[in-house]
């Protein structure tokens, strides 16, 4: 799928980095991001689509920006954003093409004096829940319907002592039989726990297992064999990490008696739940915290809050974030008010600086900034100085919450003033 937007010669250059200028520039993208989000997901989640959506966002090698308020992360890997939803990768009925969004694994270059079907070119990995896909490409069309063999060793503990070369897992794909090995402590013994099914697509060879822990990490090593089950072609060994970022499947809030009942629950396809914690907040307009809760080593949440904090004459918001592994995913703020509030209040002000010099050699300015909850209510507003004498200054300030203000000092007295808002 091809999304253009903003067009205007943005590889004309040899610059990394060209600027331009509009919302429209985003914006179509994000939009169509969210479209192929939303067909991949197929059930209308909007926790989904937003999670998919922001762990796209950022996090390339190449960018180093850090995402603030005013222009976010700059960059969105649509690829990576959609296979957060999609797993048709795995399905036994997948084709190579289904793999062409997911990053390689691990590598190996083209080697002319190795059998064409047997010379391992890169491998791909799927890690998804219980589940481990591998997509083995080849140079040509491999034959394991015979006694040409794909193995697989998955050394869990890096440990060289348990197993042969370390392997606690091995996956072999031989006479038309994939076969799952565990490592016993003196044997490799058929597994009971683990279940695995094989396929090809083209010049590649698929194989999902099933059964694993969740998270579950180690080094890999996918090697080829010919008829004597000696070794024709190996990769060199391979770490799996970290690769998926925590979702929220779900946000329901239900109301009872004199509480406020909220339930998240998430996802994270490739990490231990040990390593899961979700935190929930009720915040007030200025973000202070009114009530908070957090779960760790669980994919579901509950906190029960008083329903006061929603019948507040101000409004109140739900604010959350998931943690799994090393990856953090926060949320926008949800509004708790049962009815539209008519209040209006300041909930920050503050000044750069409180003194200010004058003259020739002097450029400073008044600067500061004041924030507004219910700025929607709200028509004009003012930033006043009174001076010691009794004599104002008013300005007028534009903002949408967050009003800022730099002010040059000439035609104003020399004194102290009061500041207001």
């Amino acid at each position: 799928v091809s999304i253009t937007a903003a067009d205007g010669g943005f590889l004309s250059d040899d610059g990394l980095w060209q600027q331009k200028e509009g919302t429209s520039m985003a914006s179509p993208h994000v939009a169509g991001v969210l479209a192929l989000i939303r067909q991949a997901e197929g059930n209308d989640n909007p926790w989904l689509d937003y999670s998919a959506l922001i762990n796209g966002a950022g996090g390339l090698s190449n960018h180093y920006e850090i995402p603030l308020n005013d222009w976010g992360h700059g960059l969105l890997d649509a690829g990576s954003s959609i296979m957060y939803v999609l797993n048709e990768a795995i399905e036994s009925s997948s084709s190579l093409s289904d793999w062409s969004l997911l990053e390689t694994f691990t590598t190996d270059g083209d080697e002319p004096g190795v059998q064409a079907d047997l010379d391992i070119r890169y491998v791909k990995v799927f890690q998804h829940s219980d589940s481990l896909g591998l997509a083995i490409n080849t140079d040509a069309v491999s034959n394991f319907m015979g006694t040409d063999m794909l193995s697989v060793e998955w050394d869990l503990d890096s440990n060289i002592l348990t197993g042969e070369n370390g392997a606690d897992i091995l996956l072999n794909i031989t006479n038309n039989s994939l076969d799952i090995y565990e490592w016993t402590g003196s044997i490799y013994e058929s597994s009971s726990s683990l279940t695995g099914v094989w396929w090809q697509s083209s010049t590649a060879t698929l194989l999902r297992v099933d059964g694993l822990s969740l998270g579950v990490r180690g080094d890999l090593i996918i090697s080829t064999h010919n008829s004597t089950s000696n070794y024709v072609d190996s990769t060199s060994s391979t770490s799996l990490s970290n690769r998926w970022s925590p979702m929220a499947e779900s946000v329901e809030m239900t109301l009872s008696d004199d509480n406020l009942t909220i339930v998240v629950d998430s996802f994270d396809g490739d990490s231990a739940l040990s390593t899961r914690s979700i935190g929930i907040s009720i915040v007030d307009g200025s973000l202070s915290v009114l009530h908070s809760s957090i779960a760790t080593g669980e994919d579901s949440s509950e906190t029960i809050a008083d329903l006061a904090l929603v019948r507040s004459q101000y409004v109140n918001s739900l604010q959350f974030n998931i943690t799994s592994d090393s990856e953090s995913i926060h949320f926008p703020l949800v509004m708790l008010s049962v009815t539209a509030t008519n209040l209006i209040r300041f909930t920050g002000a503050s000044l750069d600086s409180t003194i200010i010099r004058t003259g020739l050699l002097f450029s400073e300015r008044i600067s500061g900034e004041f924030s507004i909850e219910g700025f929607n209510l709200v028509s004009q507003a003012f930033v006043g100085f009174k001076h010691s004498t009794g004599l104002w200054f008013n300005f007028t300030v534009n903002g949408a919450g967050l009003y800022e203000f730099v002010i040059a000092p000439s035609g104003f007295p020399i004194g102290e003033y009061d500041v207001y808002a």
